[in-house]
């Protein structure tokens, strides 16, 4: 019987690997050069319990001079709009009432939707801090509390009768981004554990581990990016990440995993990782819509 070739398996994961690596780094490109098409930040402003009679909803943001309203001036209320444009605090105002520092999109009237309204304002002059600034019927300004935009598009829920402000919690957005990025790769490396013909029994619980550890690490980093940043700097970032993640899955699988020799312990972490990979560049924007679908 012919001993075992393990230099064989080794150059065909190999190829294999950098064939994967390279369709992503071809299908990420188009992505990147494409980035002001992508998605901008956005805070989505539900008021629940709304009056009946029209109200004005604006936000505090640094002082600019950017004219966000245009023509759209002249048809607003003028005594709710001067509630909102005169009102100041230490070098910030309203945005779109006033302007911002760069181009903001927004509707200071909002959108019904069922029993609430929804104010969105989006681009690239939502701030990072900010703000409500509710002009209402009877002519009075409420100004809550100051929030920070914790994610790269933010919703937030303003109860009008009690003046609550809640939003979603962060962490419960983490747990998700850590589930949506482990199922998918733990399929996807299993399948191929079994094709590299490892025994499971010997190596289920190194293998469960190590993406374990691989995946919290993606969640913090590309999947924190994620939520932050938004989905092209996510893409920017991901071949980079994904390959110490792949460097790091090698050294530990070269010396853990048990059943092949050597050189087929390497050629199933780089073809695994880089198919993981290429699954992950999918997944993106779908986990993109996921968080951010509202």
């Amino acid at each position: 019987m012919k001993p075992f070739d393990t230099a064989r398996p080794l150059r065909s994961g190999a190829r294999l690997a950098l064939c994967l690596c390279l369709c992503l780094l071809l299908a990420l490109f188009p992505a990147v050069a494409q980035a002001d098409m992508g998605p901008k930040p956005r805070i989505t402003v539900v008021v629940e319990n709304p009056p009946q009679e029209e109200y004005y909803l604006d936000l505090l943001v640094p002082e600019g001079d950017y004219d966000n309203l245009g023509d759209r001036r002249a048809q607003c209320d003028p005594q709710k709009f001067a509630l909102l444009a005169n009102y100041r605090e230490e070098g910030w105002h309203a945005g779109l009432t006033v302007g911002t520092r760069a181009p903001m999109w927004g509707d200071l009237q909002g959108v019904a939707q069922g029993e609430s309204r929804r104010h969105i304002f989006g681009y690239f002059g939502v701030p990072d801090r900010f703000k409500l600034l509710l002009a209402t019927p009877e002519g009075e300004l409420r100004v809550s509390d100051w929030v920070d935009r914790v994610t790269f598009q933010t919703t937030l829920t303003y109860d009008y009768q009690t003046g609550q402000l809640t939003r979603p919690s962060i962490w419960l957005a983490y747990l998700r981004q850590f589930a949506v990025t482990l199922l998918p790769t733990l399929l996807i490396e299993g399948v191929l554990l079994f094709a590299f013909r490892f025994p499971l029994r010997k190596n289920w619980l190194v293998f469960l581990l190590v993406n374990l550890g691989t995946q919290l690490f993606l969640t913090a980093t590309l999947g924190r990016r994620l939520l932050l940043h938004g989905l092209i700097a996510s893409y920017m970032a991901l071949v980079p990440l994904e390959l110490v993640v792949a460097g790091a899955e090698t050294l530990l699988y070269l010396y853990l995993l048990r059943g092949q020799g050597r050189g087929r312990r390497v050629a199933y972490a780089l073809t695994a990782n880089a198919a993981s990979a290429l699954a992950g560049w999918f997944l993106l924007k779908w986990e993109f819509w996921l968080h951010f679908s509202n």
